[in-house]
């Protein structure tokens, strides 16, 4: 008998390009061009955005537009999002809260790395700790659930302002309190706006010991579909345990996470990078106070 010989798999970067030169993969590129552009696109600009042929993508619209996942605005000759793709949206959103969505990647770090990790959601000028997986070691770091906090202290607060635009960052240290959690904790809003300018370009905050004691935390902003930022993805460790070795290695990971949570809320449709720069491993200045 004559063994059969398995075909190989193809490599990863090969399924994708027959993916995306597919019809499926053409369709896929019609519907985030469309969903990117709340004003609708006429043929012209959507064949530009996604690379089809003017009459190739006419036929792609015209059915979309029977199955009514795209709908046609006659006098201005522009289509847009159709209300089957409203409803499928709707339902998702749904069903996938901001906790449940974190959840995977939250889980993610701390499989790797063994230490708690929370996601902190943004309210105008403060945030809570809603989500969080805890670690299987018996000494850790422990922020209650619901706890709210302002956005000078610590790397989770931070991460946010980082996420904001300048201004608006500016805005809300000018208006807030700048209590002193600890001998740690910075309350000059021109040194916190240095700090804050530092963590954009990187991607990535750390403190240690601002906000609690004995602790510190490395986050990173993540995005809503309008490029928003919506909150942090913090990982947590005790001082004791904490080394600047493995830091660029928890940074990528952490904007990782960030990154594909920000996805996860839409914001790859818009066809950028979520955060304001890609984590430069390079930048080991970690700010604030030691």
């Amino acid at each position: 008998m004559v063994a059969r010989q398995d075909r190989a798999r193809p490599e990863r970067a090969e399924v994708e390009t027959l993916a995306a030169s597919s019809t499926t993969g053409r369709l896929v590129r019609v519907l985030e061009a469309l969903a990117a552009a709340p004003d609708g696109l006429g043929i012209r600009d959507t064949s530009r955005r996604t690379g089809l042929d003017k009459s190739a993508l006419s036929r792609l619209l015209t059915q979309l537009e029977a199955l009514e996942m795209v709908a046609k605005d006659e006098a201005q000759g522009r289509y847009q999002v159709g209300p089957r793709l409203f409803a499928l949206s709707s339902a998702l959103v749904a069903r996938d809260s901001l906790s449940r969505a974190a959840r995977p990647s939250l889980e993610s770090l701390v499989r790797r790395f063994d230490e708690t990790c929370y996601l902190a959601t943004r309210h105008p000028d403060t945030f809570t700790f809603t989500t969080k997986v805890e670690c299987n070691r018996p000494f850790r770091y422990v922020i209650e659930l619901g706890s709210t906090a302002h956005l000078h202290a610590g790397a989770a607060g931070r991460a946010i302002l980082s996420g904001m635009p300048e201004d608006e960052a500016r805005e809300v240290l000018r208006t807030t309190e700048l209590e002193q959690l600890t001998d740690r904790t910075v309350t000059d809003v021109e040194r916190l706006l240095e700090l804050v300018t530092q963590d954009r370009t990187r991607g990535w905050s750390f403190s240690h010991g601002e906000r609690i004691e004995g602790a510190t935390a490395l986050a990173a902003p993540f995005f809503d579909a309008e490029g928003v930022c919506r909150g942090s993805v913090v990982f947590t460790r005790p001082a004791m345990r904490h080394t600047d070795d493995d830091l660029p290695v928890v940074a990528a990971a952490v904007t990782e996470a960030a990154a594909e949570l920000s996805q996860r809320l839409g914001w790859s449709l818009a066809g950028e990078d979520p955060g304001a720069a890609e984590m430069n491993p390079e930048v080991l200045d970690i700010g604030g106070q030691r």
